[in-house]
């Protein structure tokens, strides 16, 4: 294979939906979060790919942005959860990194599979935060790094007490 050889086909990545698991009686009762690709146009949920067939080559990383923003009638609990499905052992890797993170403080490191919180914190009312997935391939990633793939859902969920 010619992209194996040049070492330019690193990392297929697949980032699935971001979903909103909220109780069905929740959900009639309360709709408080809102999310965005563009920070512009606001959904209750984003059904597309944060990253597709995403190729890397060592020493390169890809980030993509999406928005989170409480709509509800005061402030809330926002839980940012990572849940890896299938990785080739690639979370494994040393020069392999996939990170979260939110309003710009420091990404939180995917390290397995199943489901792990990378974020939470009180979201006032009105407010709209950026949420940061980063992928990164170090410069020192040998081949079994190149060949490796990963696919994983970012869950969002706002809870409001009271």
């Amino acid at each position: 294979m010619k992209t194996r050889l040049a070492g330019l086909l690193v990392v297929v990545l697949t980032a699935v939906a971001l979903t909103i698991p909220q109780p069905a009686s929740a959900a009639r009762r309360w709709q408080g979060l809102l999310l965005s690709s563009d920070g512009r146009h606001w959904t209750p949920s984003l059904q597309l790919p944060l990253f597709e067939k995403l190729v890397l080559s060592p020493g390169t990383e890809q980030v993509q942005t999406f928005y989170v923003r409480n709509q509800s009638g005061g402030a809330a609990s926002l839980r940012v959860t990572v849940r890896v499905t299938g990785s080739s052992g690639l979370l494994a890797r040393p020069a392999f990194r996939l990170g979260v993170r939110t309003n710009g403080r420091l990404y939180h490191r995917v390290r397995h599979t199943g489901p792990q919180k990378v974020a939470q914190m009180r979201l006032a009312k009105g407010k709209i935060v950026p949420v940061n997935v980063r992928v990164r391939l170090l410069p020192r990633a040998g081949n079994k790094t190149m060949d490796g793939w990963l696919q994983f859902v970012t869950q969002v969920r706002l809870i409001r007490k009271g």
